[in-house]
């Protein structure tokens, strides 16, 4: 699978994330745990790249996205501001140690943004 990386420009922050391209089918958003970068995914990923239109986010201050001073909520607003300009509302949500704790504080701020919530452990690399 050949991951497409994307820049999206939310206020004065630049988020990356890496797609493939299945547009049309239903969202599938993963956000990577602390000091890893959304390709972490990508293994995970490409057994779902047939039936979903993936997104493997970068966050602030990981990956290619931007640098600087940020807490986990202003971390947990990127990836809703994300959600929201990819209008990826009705998908899945697939998160990792700190990605895990964005996905989860998500539903109160956009209760459409997902019909479910997959929560677990970090990806193992083989």
């Amino acid at each position: 699978m050949d991951w497409q990386g994307h820049n999206l420009h939310i206020n004065d922050d630049v988020i990356h994330y890496y797609r493939n391209g299945n547009s049309g089918r239903t969202p599938l958003v993963f956000c990577h745990g602390f000091s890893d970068n959304g390709l972490c995914w990508y293994r995970v990923a490409e057994r779902f790249t047939d039936q979903f239109d993936i997104y493997l986010l970068d966050a602030r201050n990981h990956g290619q996205s931007s640098r600087g001073i940020a807490s986990a909520q202003d971390m947990t607003q990127d990836v809703a501001a994300v959600i929201t300009a990819l209008r990826a509302r009705a998908g899945y949500r697939r998160g990792s140690l700190n990605g895990r704790g964005h996905s989860c504080q998500l539903s109160p701020r956009i209760p459409r943004s997902s019909s479910a919530k997959i929560d677990a452990g970090r990806p193992r690399m083989v």
